[in-house]
């Protein structure tokens, strides 16, 4: 199969190889060997304003680089801070691991800046997680296609005046819903990826900042959405920054897995909100069996004896489970299994599977 995905990623370069014009002056290519890429390598072109970095071991052979300005007929929704660049790898495998792509700019706000990346084979751009360092103006992406097309674009804020049944983020990627029942004046929003605040943990959104002005103080919840597509089960938490404790607070999160919405249900008219990966927080889908009617559940991650805190994501019904048996097996994609006692807390046996949520008692 790796020998069939090589010969893929080779014949598609070469296609790719044949649609570009003749070598010109922004086009650059170099070998790294077996052991430059062992060590690590680098390729920039020639105002270094956009490079291909490599880890040290990210191929387990030599590779050939290629990159150079280039064009498309249609770009996302932003602020181009870059040129449109195209790179390619040549080689006999793929990465062991993602490699970095980096687009220097100028602009001093503090804006979300994000590298978008054209995916051929989808026909369509994708946003990379990106990391800014402003003082360097460099923005910072990852990834493990061997190759793309790549542009910095960066957010705008935006300002509603008037009403609609969802106000989002310029990137369209954080939301806020059901205000309908409030005498609206404005709803703000902001977004940045810059390193505003220390964190604990591992933050993987942009930092989304909104402010709603209402005639009223608002007394009934409404949702902050973030897109999110959850990858191993992996679920993360939204936490808000609180300026008085200087220090980020975490949120009650939910999810509504089929549509890629991490959801919180809140009533502070202003925050600055963002995504972390906090250890042992999982979504998923689970079932249930006859055991002892107990509160207890079937695990494949922790052993017989751990305690484990479950969140039903529909109704937000929270349940505390022991660990005694393992289970379910990788293959049914189900993340954990309940004993019957403990799915019929959340709904009908009936429905044979449900979403929850699960995290570590400590």
């Amino acid at each position: 199969m790796l020998k069939k995905k090589s010969l893929y990623v080779v014949i598609i370069f070469a296609l790719l190889l044949l649609t570009q014009p003749v070598k010109a002056i922004n086009d650059y290519s170099q070998y790294f060997s077996q052991t430059n890429i062992d060590n690590g390598a680098y390729l920039s072109n020639l105002d270094d304003q956009f490079h291909v970095s490599f880890p040290a071991k990210t191929y387990n052979n030599s590779i050939n680089v290629y990159i150079s300005d280039s064009e498309v007929s249609e770009l996302p929704t932003g602020m181009i801070l870059s040129k449109v660049y195209s790179y390619y790898i040549l080689s006999r495998s793929n990465p062991n691991n993602q490699f970095e792509l980096a687009v220097r700019f100028d602009s001093d706000n503090i804006y979300a800046k994000n590298i978008w990346l054209f995916d051929f084979k989808k026909n369509q751009w994708h946003k990379l997680a990106t990391k800014v360092d402003l003082p360097g103006k460099l923005a910072i992406a990852t990834t493990d296609f061997n190759y793309g097309k790549i542009v910095l674009l960066e957010d705008q804020a935006l300002s509603y005046t008037e009403p609609t049944d969802r106000y989002s983020a310029y990137s369209g990627d954080f939301q806020i819903r059901d205000l309908e029942t409030l005498d609206l004046a404005s709803v703000a929003i902001e977004s940045y990826n810059t390193a505003l605040y220390p964190q604990e943990y591992q933050r993987i959104s942009n930092i989304y900042q909104y402010d709603i002005k209402a005639s009223l103080p608002i007394e009934d919840n409404f949702e902050l959405v973030f897109t999110y597509h959850l990858a191993d089960w992996l679920m993360p938490t939204a936490f808000y920054w609180d300026k008085n404790l200087v220090a980020w607070q975490e949120l009650e999160t939910s999810a509504d897995l089929s549509e890629d919405e991490i959801i919180v249900n809140t009533k502070m008219p202003f925050s600055r909100v963002a995504l972390f990966m906090k250890p042992d927080v999982w979504a998923g889908e689970a079932s249930w069996y006859r055991y002892k009617d107990c509160n207890c559940a079937a695990s494949r991650d922790y052993p017989k004896g751990t305690e484990l805190e479950i969140t039903h994501l529909s109704s937000g019904q929270k349940v505390n489970v022991i660990v005694n048996d393992y289970g379910p097996e990788l293959w049914t994609e189900r993340i954990i299994d309940f004993d019957a006692t403990v799915f019929e807390q959340f709904g009908s046996l009936r429905w044979g599977v449900t979403d929850v949520k699960i995290e570590l008692i400590q």
